[in-house]
């Protein structure tokens, strides 16, 4: 994936849109519609940065000032491949529109098309853009739990780690995995695990901050919790308060055994997922019900203080 979204049902617009009446209506009728709007009134610099926005739907002018409509479209197709782009141009219905298709716009316009019909084109991007959403969280989320899939982890772990390098502050992770899981699915069966799995997870969503934390479905009964900004002693409260809360929300006597890893100076992912996954085994190895914290240097894990009983 490759532009990241935050969990909200609000589609975002990026309009690259000349000042001008036309302009104006077509940005009021896109915040009537509840779009959270990004608007340049000239061609902004198309630096790295600019594309890893999380965007729904894009409005270009093709024939604003300093456009290079050709590599526009390109680099949309290589980072917002699943985004409609509503191309507005200067001419008449006809070639133009059919060359701004070919080049990757979802559909094409005249400036001087009437109000009624242009709205007719925006309902219809911004449907075509609420579908590719849903689709696209589809693609990233589990079925059962609504968590992000262990892919996106990776994906998501990368760039914190790029932007702990950059801000130098402090970036946890949290492996929780079930104790003896698969003894109460042989008792109670399958479906039942899996309303547990459905209550653990909605547990874990509420427990977070929105927005900066996020949760996924590591394994078929293990979780994992990327918390930036954070070092050891506050995940270890931040468990703390979600372990309380699953215990009192989720009525079955099930426990945790929770790895707890904090990044110092690796640059992988997999080495702070590994380090999380060794944590947990430890948690195992030493009866389960417990949290144990590490730190991760490379491939090297340093334990900070045993296991702790939860």
């Amino acid at each position: 994936m490759s532009a990241r979204h935050n969990a909200t049902d609000v589609l975002k617009a990026l309009c690259i849109l000349k000042p001008g009446d036309r302009s104006d209506s077509i940005l009021a009728y896109l915040n009537a519609r509840g779009l959270e709007l990004e608007h340049f009134g000239k061609m902004p610099p198309l630096k790295a940065g600019f594309w890893k926005r999380g965007r729904d739907l894009i409005l270009i002018d093709t024939e604003i000032d300093g456009a290079d409509i050709i590599q526009f479209f390109s680099q949309c197709r290589l980072t917002h491949s699943s985004v409609p782009v509503l191309a507005f141009h200067g001419g008449t219905r006809g070639s133009r529109d059919t060359a701004l298709i070919r080049m990757g716009a979802f559909d094409s316009l005249p400036w001087d098309i009437d109000q009624w019909n242009t709205q007719v084109y925006l309902d219809r991007a911004i449907t075509q853009a609420a579908q590719a959403r849903k689709l696209l969280s589809l693609s990233q989320t589990d079925h059962l739990t609504g968590l992000y899939k262990q892919r996106f982890l990776y994906e998501n772990l990368e760039k914190e780690i790029r932007r702990k390098s950059r801000n130098s502050k402090d970036l946890t992770v949290a492996l929780l995995d079930l104790d003896n899981f698969k003894d109460y699915n042989d008792t109670y069966g399958n479906l039942k695990g899996d309303d547990v799995l459905a209550d653990i997870a909605k547990t874990i969503q509420a427990s977070i901050r929105k927005g900066i934390d996020s949760a996924y479905r590591y394994g078929g009964d293990e979780f994992m919790l990327i918390l930036p900004e954070t070092d050891l002693e506050q995940a270890t409260r931040t468990l703390d308060r979600l372990l309380e809360k699953m215990s009192s929300r989720i009525l079955e006597p099930l426990t945790f055994s929770v790895g707890l890893a904090l990044l110092i100076d690796c640059d992988h992912a997999s080495d702070l997922v590994r380090c999380a996954d060794e944590a947990v085994l430890q948690a195992k190895d030493s009866g389960g019900d417990n949290v144990v914290k590490a730190v991760c240097r490379g491939r090297e894990q340093y334990w900070l203080d045993g296991s702790r009983v939860v």
